[in-house]
């Protein structure tokens, strides 16, 4: 009986532990395709500040509350879809610096795809 416990809680801990890893390894996986420089059809490319990159970071903020002021827009990649995906990091008023991943549609509504992550999105 007490070997029976003790083997599950091995194995509850060794799934635990495997499954922080993965995601972690998937979140590096995913900012190093957004951030590549290479040309791919489908791929990610650097973008300029536009004013549609402008609204996808103002639902972000909206979305992140009343103590998100925004101070600068760091980064700008854009994914061509059905719509595009606007990858995007900035910076708050207190210094902190977040991303967001914001998909616009071809009717021009914005949904939010992955919602504002403390850090950088490309090292």
């Amino acid at each position: 009986m007490k070997t029976s416990v003790i083997i599950s809680i091995i194995a509850s801990a060794t799934l635990f532990g495997c499954s922080n890893a993965a995601t972690s390894i998937s979140n590096q996986k995913e900012q190093s395709y957004i951030c590549q420089n290479k040309a791919l059809a489908g791929g990610w490319s650097a973008s300029d500040v536009t004013p549609e990159a402008k609204q996808a970071i103002a639902l972000v903020i909206e979305k992140m509350g009343d103590d998100a002021e925004l101070k600068r827009i760091d980064l700008v990649r854009i994914q061509i879809v059905s719509g595009m995906n606007y990858a995007v990091q900035f910076t708050l008023k207190n210094g902190e610096q977040w991303h967001a991943i914001v998909y616009r549609n071809l009717s021009n509504e914005y949904s939010i795809v992955e919602p504002a992550k403390l850090g950088i999105l490309c090292q």
